[in-house]
């Protein structure tokens, strides 16, 4: 049965991956969490919690030993540590491949999933996909400024190969539940409903098309590339999770019209603002290698028509 660490795994993603592998019958699932006080959750989840926080190299080193980890998954977003997480995991590796060459063994590989996102195209004019090139002269367009390292990271993992079974996603803007990020836009529609008001601001412009994946679509997509983490990825194991591309404008005026608002909107533009630039990109991707590869068919693709739904969803969880 594989061992199956999740980094952030109590997050929107890492919650939906672990019950999602749980599921699958066949998965021992390891949850790291910072907070001592989401443990008892976990255990009764029927996972086991490791609680550390992220930049904790010895603590992660001392987990993957410890409980003889075979997947490391990263979900947990976290910017600041995603170098220091790399470098363990791939030391890690680096140790259990010498360690077995010393007996003149062959032994399988680590494997690491890494989470990073379709902000790496850009804002492209053509249509694109992960076999684009990203944050590259070849690119179509640059990266959303605050991922503006990600390319980088990427290549990174993926020159880890020699010693560890890596997968790249890519998710598109996740949605379900508590998806903290869409607040951007629901936030001003859920102040105008309480408040009344005659003009709805919307920190973005006009012009954002926003590729939507519902939280349980890209667990499934995790799912399948772990379980085919045993060279069944081929030669580019990287993938991006969309399931539909829909007008910021839509999604607006969808979601006023399910919750009675009668208003205009302005769309104020992002300011600046490289948090806001990030979500107001112009998308424009391609999924076919994932469900092609992995096998992957997304179940959720009538956003708008449950857009209320999950509003509703969204608003009850703040």
């Amino acid at each position: 049965m594989p061992r199956i660490l999740i980094l952030g795994g109590t997050g929107l993603l890492g919650t939906a991956l672990a019950q999602s592998l749980l599921r699958a019958g066949n998965n021992t699932v390891f949850v790291q969490t910072r907070a001592a006080s989401k443990r008892g959750a976990i255990v009764a989840a029927e996972m086991t919690p490791l609680v550390f926080p992220l930049e904790d190299k010895a603590a992660l080193r001392s987990a993957l030993d410890t409980y003889n980890i075979d997947t490391v998954v990263d979900v947990s977003q976290g910017y600041q540590q995603a170098t220091s997480i790399l470098e363990t995991v791939a030391s890690v590796a680096k140790d259990r491949h010498a360690a077995i060459a010393r007996e003149g063994a062959i032994g399988p590989k680590l494997g690491f999933v890494y989470t990073s996102g379709i902000m790496v195209h850009g804002s492209p004019a053509e249509r694109v996909s992960d076999l684009s090139p990203v944050g590259n002269k070849l690119a179509s367009d640059k990266p959303a400024t605050m991922v503006s390292w990600r390319p980088f990271h990427e290549q990174a993992v993926l020159a880890c190969r020699d010693f560890l079974n890596t997968v790249i996603l890519r998710p598109g803007m996740l949605y379900g539940r508590n998806a903290w990020n869409f607040g951007v836009w629901w936030g001003p529609v859920a102040a105008l409903k309480a408040k009344g008001g005659e003009k709805l601001s919307i920190s973005a412009d006009k012009s954002t098309r926003i590729c939507l994946v519902h939280v349980d679509d890209v667990a499934s997509a995790f799912r399948a590339a772990i379980d085919r983490l045993d060279g069944r990825l081929g030669d580019w194991p990287v993938f991006d999770v969309v399931a539909e591309t829909i007008s910021l404008e839509s999604i607006i005026e969808g979601t006023t019209e399910a919750v009675g608002l009668k208003t205009s909107v302005d769309f104020a533009g992002t300011g600046g603002d490289v948090f806001l630039e990030a979500m107001g990109l112009r998308a424009n991707v391609d999924s076919s290698r994932a469900r092609t590869v992995l096998g992957w068919e997304p179940r959720r693709r009538d956003f708008l028509l449950n857009v209320g739904t999950y509003y509703a969803a969204w608003e009850v969880a703040q």
